[in-house]
Formats: structure tokens, C-alpha cells, sequence
């Protein structure tokens, strides 16, 4: 990851210029990035290959959860974009090593230009009809989703219900609550309440 950032950040510029966004917007990799700050938040999962530091083992994986942070300052035309990459951990040895995923080109680029598509809807109500570009599968990946290894399930990630394509203007309480779960809390007190008063 580390000596991909600039590849990144590069084609982050590219495809700001290339949808004609005038202010200016930054790419940062931000490997502490969470649930909890102010911002618009999106998600992405890409194909990528893993290898193990430690015994070798090789993988593929369809569940590599990408986090995204965006901001925009009006008053001085400009935007930032805070992203990280979540790391999965071999499953066949002890080691307990979080491997950075090896992202091709291709996926990247992707991506980015969905990232970007989003940045032009939601804050420049520019329209493109488009659907996000889905990621490039190479060989198969090992089996269902390996929550075990994941680090972004070990945040409590993986489960949480922002679909690719949607925002959310703050994130819910530590991000454990979705909106269907709080429709679902509100209703179940309205029938408490009803049954109390029958009663």
C-alpha cells in the first residue's frame, strides 16, 4: 500500500481534471481512518491478491473493504478525501499479520473513478447516469467472506450498511445503528406502548 499512494494520488488528480472540477481536491491516506468524524462517507469493495509475510500462502479475496472520508471547503474551493485500505490475515498460520492487498491497476483506477463520479454528484450536482464500475475479478477468490481475517470486520465494518453509490451526511452513533435498525427500534416501541395501553 505504502508505495502505492503515490500512484493513487496521482490518478486521483487526473480524474479531478478529467470531470472538470475547477477547486482543488486531495487524495490522503489515512490508516487510522474510522467511523465517528463529520463528512461524507463511502465504501467500496475491490477484487485484490494477498500473500503472507510469513508462510508464503497466497489468496484472492472480493471483499477488500476500501473507506472513504470526503470534505469540501467552499470557502476556499477545496476538497479532501481521506482513505484506507483494510488488510486481511493469512488463514492457514498463526502469524497474526495484517498483509496489505495487492490492488492491480485496473481496480485501482476504478475505484477512483468511482470516488470521483461520487465527489461531482454530491457536491457539484453534476449528473452522470453512469453505474459504479464494479471491480476486475483475476482467479478465484478462497470460499464466502473470511470475517475472521478481515480487519475491517474486526472494526465492526463489514456489517456496516452503506452501500457503494450511498452517503451519509454523519455516521450513525459508532456507526452500530442503520436506519432500517432504528425503524425497526422506533415501531417495536409504538406496539409496546399500544399493548401497554390495551392492557
Amino acid at each position: 500500500m505504502k508505495m502505492g499512494v503515490a500512484v493513487w494520488k496521482e490518478e486521483f488528480v487526473n480524474k479531478i481534471k478529467e470531470a472538470d472540477i475547477k477547486d482543488e481536491w486531495k487524495l490522503v491516506v489515512d490508516e487510522n481512518l474510522l467511523k465517528g468524524d463529520r463528512g461524507l462517507y463511502y465504501t467500496q469493495n475491490t477484487f485484490a491478491g494477498f500473500n503472507c509475510s510469513k508462510c508464503r500462502h497466497h489468496w484472492k479475496s472480493s471483499k477488500v473493504y476500501i473507506l472513504f472520508l470526503m470534505n469540501q471547503n467552499k470557502i476556499f474551493k477545496q476538497g479532501t478525501v481521506k482513505m484506507r485500505i483494510f488488510r486481511q490475515e493469512c488463514k492457514t498460520c498463526t502469524a497474526d499479520v495484517f498483509e496489505i492487498p495487492k490492488i492491480t491497476q485496473e481496480n485501482m483506477k476504478r475505484v477512483v473513478n468511482n470516488v470521483v463520479t461520487k465527489i461531482q454528484k454530491k457536491f457539484y450536482s453534476m449528473h452522470d447516469p453512469n453505474e459504479d464500475l464494479k471491480p476486475e475479478s483475476f482467479g478465484r477468490s478462497e470460499g464466502p467472506h473470511d470475517k475472521e481475517h478481515c480487519e475491517a470486520c474486526k472494526y465492526n465494518l463489514c456489517g456496516w450498511q452503506v452501500q457503494p453509490g450511498e452517503y451519509q451526511k454523519e455516521l450513525e452513533p459508532q456507526g452500530l445503528y442503520s436506519s432500517n435498525a432504528l425503524t425497526g427500534l422506533v415501531m417495536d416501541l409504538g406496539r409496546l406502548t399500544l399493548n401497554n395501553k390495551i392492557k
